[in-house]
């Protein structure tokens, strides 16, 4: 997976947040806000990663199971896929 360049991530009021911009803006009349793991995930996208390595992003930087970071990867996938903010 790799992240769309039809979002970017913005500070609004001390959130991160996705914010789609262009074509994006058309199917998607929103933001995603992201915690501190799903910007680190975020960050990692801009280059093409798969599931496994994602989820040693979150292993490397967070007191968590592999399991939990799979898990929690997947999530974040999901979401960002249903909006169209990874490809």
């Amino acid at each position: 997976m790799i992240r769309s360049e039809n979002f970017l991530l913005q500070e609004v009021a001390g959130s991160q947040v996705l914010v789609p911009v262009g074509a994006a803006t058309r199917d998607f009349a929103g933001i995603v806000t992201l915690n501190s793991a799903g910007v680190h995930l975020w960050n990692a996208l801009e280059a093409e990663q798969t599931k496994e390595a994602l989820a040693k992003v979150l292993t490397d930087r967070y007191e968590v199971s592999d399991a939990q970071a799979m898990a929690d990867v997947e999530k974040f996938l999901q979401k960002l896929t249903d909006v169209g903010a990874v490809k």
